[in-house]
């Protein structure tokens, strides 16, 4: 039959010779006026290149003339036989007289198998009789016929063409011919049904995604929503809102942003997003996260908005929780560093920072006393508005509070959430708080070694209130701080809970950027692709499900397992294969298959999305704590077609809550779990997966599923071939690069990131491909909004069917949050540790780290053969200061003084407040007369800088100091800091503002610091107790030294009577609080009991080495010259000096301090007294020498202090 080429010439041809005139038909008028149209026919032969030859009718003119008709006539039937379109003529009895090549290739009949038969009835197939009958009857008319037909092929396949057919008039006029001509429209009538599929696809996916969705036009009215955004507005069917305008539903303060994210995204087509409040039906606020994106034409004109948008209600109002709890741990952690400070403690401050955190009225103190049956308010903070009731809440009686007491005596935390809900046994107390104004409270038991102290509390004066349990442990937590001072521990607690806590909040802020990423963006399939693609395609796609670590699968609504992924079978211990068809009742035990059907029935029934939190059994033997994620899907026709199921391994989060000291190990675990699972996903990877062949619908269908199936997954999913350009990705994706997908497909990394990004991600993907496997790794990433996160990225190859490399597969979880969170964590722990360091007045050294520092020095010294000299100072006469101004200016002085040693100390030099009114400075590389320059500096600075009181008057500032050098004076560090100690007080006694050093080292007897200050310890504990012991230890001390030094007693002698005179009072720790602290006088039982403490004292320092003279002292200090005395009733000389010594001072101390149940007498009543009980109580002529101590010391005070009357 020759080329197309030559086909096309022959049809060009035979059409220029038809336009210019007919060769084989010619006009004939006959007698009635007609004109005839004769016509010479041909009809194929089953031979492709010869045709049989038919005179239709009678040709006039010569032989010639004929021939040259039958010629044309050849041309003309070859023409037609070359006509791409189906061609054929029929009688109008519908036999077929001829049909073109074209109409042989769509029916597959060969010519001699349509000539001469009826035409529909060879291929109209039977079920359109009656339709063939109708066209017959128009096919017997005259009219012109176009109609849509099926036909049926010889293969049985139907074939959709439009016809037109065409009446004409052969010459001889006894016949007519049809001639007809047919457009095959198959294609455009699968391609109409695939669009109409397609379309219904879409409204199923909008009415099934978990998230309210809604369509607007350009001018912001509603054209179409989903039933969940009805019912999240409180609207009862989604009608009610078509038609309305968006910004109505908007708050008014939310309009400027809502419009900005509409105009942003009209012009450069970026998806808006962000949190906003919409109005419900009711009037009710709405908070509210939106994604949105502009929708475009095929010319790309914006057409209209399609929002998406759940309800955060409940995540606003867990961070809103999670705040006021980390305030109230600030506000914990803050009272811990204010009690950590050991002086000047300020109870108000503190109920203020707790009354504050947990959004109280009023925060106060109760005092038990009388055996808990009176109590007193000692102390209060009200806030500003709440009128102060502390003066009218003074010696109570606790027996108006039994229901109140009986808790608090069982360390129960009180709550009255509500005063009028009291039950009946605590009338009493409903009474009072109603009186009182209190609408809601809190009681916290005040408790110390079992022993019932008092109360914490916490009042709402303007309304009820429900206590969380988490108040209640961290106020119990504040409470045992105020109790037992626990300084340093106490802030190591509040570290460890906050750690705690932003751990907690890393998991909470995962899980709800976990669901902010569970939005959907479907996508409409391509409307038809070739069979062999579709195979391709969805081979692919299950490769890139199994390459998911996270596990996947999907049932029938019978519960058949329809298919899962690869780590859903490994997690279980399974092949694929063994879950395909089969039941949850075929694979888990009878429980765990039961726990499976009531959920999926639970969902069935209410349809949507749901999240469960269970344990599940998994192939390795642990159990673990998981969150099932499923949702239903929709058959093509609207049925319910099934479900698809996910979950997510929680039980890291879970353990992470049980400490802190586990963390390193748990996300050690993870990270091995995470990277096996990846390996598992790569090994799957390997195996085949499809069947060769499937019908197309079912292609088409799984093609659909699965591709919507990815789009599900919430965590980002990309995939590149080894080129690097994109494949595909899911709309979690989409979300977070800013780019659809249509914009992300066919590009590469250099194309969607900056270059020093797109370098490192490409660098990645090559080491992926050379080395294989998983890949895990952390990296910088760029989001839509500008910002760059950090993010962990997990990467698979996959391969092709021919089991070459075809790229890579990708997710990746952003961490920055916990980044962030981490950093926070270090700051806090680094602040902590510069706290325990440091004295939080002077923001010095303190005492234990001075220690620290000085033992390096010293060490260090030693191993280079360097001296190493400390320089210790005392203020002198700060108590009157104190005593003048009060403790804040007291304050300011030692901050003054921490300034002027910053200022002239060298830069290698340590400085300390080594506790009180003393500092100490540590010189390295420094001998004893280097030492001395440097103190003689201090010295002058603090001399030409006098504090300048709140009056005006300049006040000068004196020190004492004492200097030790290693190791002239001592070899270890302790000894060291006792020989400078021991020359300080040499100073204190040569009338201060004094520089003392010594060339030989201390003698041996000193107690160690590291038991002092255990001993100390105690003298706080009994302060703890009775605040009046701590300064009555400190006043006696202070006035034993003047009598030792005006009696130039030994160094030795007087450093025994410093450490006794602090230790004295120490047995009252054993005495019971009601005789300690009893406002009236004692009896006789009471006194026996008093009198015991110096017996308790001695016991309890008895085992500290190198005491004995301190023990002596101790235990006479109660003793009486006349032999009156206890607890031996020693006289005279009986008692040691330094026993009689502290007996005097002790006496002038009690007699000059306001008692509970006494008044201080003033200096002249106090002299008078010691004078009448010398040669009785207490030893004469010390007390001589005390009262000329005293006499010198008042003159001095004179020249330097402001008159009291003035």
């Amino acid at each position: 039959m020759g080329t197309a080429q030559d086909r096309r010439d022959e049809s060009g041809r035979s059409q220029s010779m038809a336009t210019e005139s007919d060769p084989c038909t010619s006009d004939t008028a006959h007698g009635d006026g007609r004109s005839s149209r004769f016509i010479q026919r041909s009809f194929p032969t089953p031979q492709a290149d010869t045709a049989i030859v038919a005179p239709v009718g009678n040709c006039a003119g010569s032989d010639s003339g004929s021939m040259r008709m039958v010629e044309k006539c050849l041309e003309y039937q070859k023409f037609l036989s070359y006509i791409p379109a189906p061609v054929c003529e029929l009688a109008p009895d519908g036999t077929t007289l001829f049909v073109n090549d074209s109409m042989i290739k769509i029916t597959g009949y060969q010519p001699e198998e349509l000539v001469g038969r009826i035409w529909w009835d060879v291929v109209c197939p039977e079920k359109q009789r009656s339709q063939v009958d109708k066209f017959s009857e128009q096919l017997q008319s005259n009219d012109v016929i176009d109609r849509e037909v099926a036909l049926t092929a010889k293969d049985g396949s139907v074939k959709t063409l439009i016809w037109n057919f065409t009446h004409y008039i052969p010459p001889d006029g006894k016949s007519e011919v049809v001639l007809g001509c047919g457009i095959d429209i198959t294609e455009r009538k699968r391609t109409e049904q695939a669009l109409r599929e397609s379309e219904e696809r879409y409204r199923t996916l909008v009415e099934t995604t978990p998230d309210a969705l809604v369509l607007l036009d350009m001018e912001s009215t509603i054209l179409l929503c989903n039933h969940q955004a009805a019912e999240l507005l409180g609207f009862d069917a989604a009608e009610e809102l078509v038609g309305r305008n968006g910004f109505h539903l908007v708050v008014s303060e939310d309009h400027e942003r809502a419009a900005t994210g509409q105009d942003i995204t009209r012009q450069d087509g970026r998806i808006m997003g962000g949190e906003l409040d919409l109005i419900r039906k009711d009037g009710t606020r709405l908070p509210v996260e939106i994604s949105g994106s502009l929708i475009r034409d095929a010319e790309g004109n914006p057409q209209c908005y399609i929002a998406l948008f759940h309800d955060v209600t409940e995540r606003k109002r867990t961070a809103a929780a999670l705040e006021h709890r980390l305030a109230v741990e600030e506000a914990v952690a803050r009272v811990s560093g204010i009690l950590a400070g050991g002086e000047g403690v300020d109870v108000v401050q503190i109920l203020e920072n707790l009354g504050q955190a947990v959004g109280a009225d009023r925060a106060y103190v109760f005092r038990f006393r009388d055996d808990l049956r009176r109590m007193d308010n000692s102390h209060e903070w009200c806030a500003p508005g709440v009128e102060p009731q502390m003066g009218g809440l003074q010696d109570l009686a606790t027996e108006q509070f039994s229901w109140w007491m009986t808790g608090l005596l069982r360390n129960e935390t009180i709550v009255v959430d509500d005063v009028a809900g009291l039950p009946e046994e605590a009338a009493s107390e409903r009474a009072i708080f109603e009186a009182l104004g209190v609408r809601s409270g809190l009681a916290v038991p005040l408790s110390s070694a079992g022993e019932l102290l008092g109360f914490l509390g916490f009042e709402d004066m303007l309304g009820t209130r429900e206590w969380s349990e988490e108040d209640i442990r961290l106020l119990r937590t504040a409470s045992e701080a105020l109790v037992a001072h626990m300084q340093r521990k106490r802030a190591e607690e509040t570290l460890r809970e906050a750690h705690d806590e932003l751990e907690r909040r890393v998991e909470h802020r995962t899980a709800a950027l976990v669901r902010a990423n569970q939005e959907l963006r479907v996508e409409i399939t391509e409307r038809k692709r070739a069979e062999e693609s579709l195979q391709e395609h969805l081979r692919f796609l299950q490769v890139l499900i199994d390459a998911v670590p996270i596990p996947v699968f999907y049932k029938s609504v019978e519960g058949v397992y329809l298919g899962c992924n690869a780590a859903f079978a490994t997690s279980q211990g399974r092949t694929k294969d063994e879950f395909i068809g089969k039941t949850a009742d075929d694979i888990f035990p009878e429980d765990v298959a039961e726990a499976h059907r009531s959920s999926d029935q639970a969902l069935f029934a209410q349809g949507g999305v749901s999240a469960t939190e269970v344990k599940a059994h998994w192939a390795d033997g642990i159990v673990r704590e998981v969150i099932s994620y499923k949702a239903t899907f929709q058959n093509p026709d609207g049925s319910l077609g099934g479900l698809v199921g996910t979950t997510l391994d929680i039980t890291e989060r879970k353990q992470a809550e049980q400490g802190i000291q586990k963390l390193n190990e748990e996300l050690e675990r993870r990270v091995v779990e995470r990277t096996e699972q990846l390996r598992t996903a790569n090994r799957e990877l390997r195996c085949e997966v499809a069947e060769r062949q499937r019908a197309e619908e079912a292609l088409e269908e799984n093609l659909r599923f699965l591709q919507v199936l990815i789009d599900a997954v919430p965590a980002p999913i990309f995939y590149r071939d080894t080129d690097g350009v994109y494949l595909g990705c899911n709309a979690a994706y989409e979300t977070t690069l800013g780019h659809p997908k249509e914009q992300v497909v066919g590009k590469t990394v250099y194309d969607l990131f900056p270059q020093p990004l797109a370098d490192s991600y490409r660098a990645a993907d090559l080491e992926l491909y050379k080395r294989g496997g998983v890949q895990m790794y952390e990296a910088r990433s760029h989001y839509a909004d500008g910002t760059d996160h950090d993010v962990i990225f997990y990467k698979a190859t996959f391969q092709n069917a021919d089991g070459s490399l075809g790229g890579l597969v990708g997710t990746m979880l952003d961490i920055t949050e916990r980044k962030r969170l981490e950093e926070e964590l270090a700051n806090r722990f680094d602040e902590a540790v510069y706290l325990a360091d440091h004295d939080p007045v002077t923001g010095l050294l303190n005492h234990r780290s001075i220690h620290a520092r000085l033992e390096q020095e010293v060490h260090r010294g030693r191993r280079h053969g360097r001296q190493v000299s400390v320089v210790v100072m005392d203020l002198d006469e700060f108590k009157l200061f104190n005593d003048t101004y009060g403790h804040p200016v007291g304050d300011e002085v030692l901050q003054q003084i921490a300034a002027l040693l910053r200022e002239n100390a060298r830069e290698t030099d340590l400085l300390g407040r080594y506790g009180g009114d003393e500092f100490t400075v540590i010189l390295p590389d420094t001998n004893t007369e280097g030492a001395m320059v440097l103190a003689e500096r201090f010295r002058s600075a603090l001399a030409q800088h006098p504090y300048q009181a709140p009056d005006g008057l300049g006040i000068p500032i004196r020190m004492s100091f004492g200097i030790a050098t290693y190791p002239t004076n001592a070899g270890q560090s302790r000894e060291l800091i006792s020989c400078a100690d021991a020359n300080l007080y040499q100073s204190k006694q040569r009338g201060g503002d004094t520089i003392t050093v010594s060339q030989m080292p201390l003698p041996a007897g000193k107690v160690e610091e590291g038991l002092f200050e255990v001993l100390d310890g105690l003298v706080t504990a009994v302060d703890n107790k009775d605040h009046y012991t701590r300064q009555h230890s400190e006043n006696v001390t202070d006035f034993a030294a003047w009598i030792a030094g005006a009696l130039e007693l030994p160094v030795e002698s007087q450093y025994t009577l410093r450490v006794a005179s602090v230790l004295h009072d120490v047995g009252k720790i054993g005495v019971p609080d009601r005789v300690l602290r009893k406002p009236g006088r004692l009896d006789e039982i009471e006194l026996a009991i008093i009198r015991q403490h110096v017996t308790l004292g001695e016991l309890m320092i008895k085992d500290v080495p190198n005491l004995p003279d301190v023990i002596a002292a101790v235990g006479s200090h109660h003793e009486r010259v006349d032999g009156a005395g206890y607890p031996r009733g020693l006289k005279k000389d009986e008692i040691p000096l330094l026993g009689r010594i502290m007996a005097v001072a002790d006496a002038y101390s009690a007699m000059t301090t306001d008692r509970p149940y006494r008044r201080a007498l003033s200096a002249q009543e106090a002299r008078a007294e010691l004078l009448r009980v010398a040669g009785t109580q207490l030893d004469p002529d010390l007390v001589e020498v005390f009262l000329g101590v005293l006499d010198e010391r008042s003159a001095e005070t004179a020249d330097v202090m402001p008159d009291s009357a003035g």
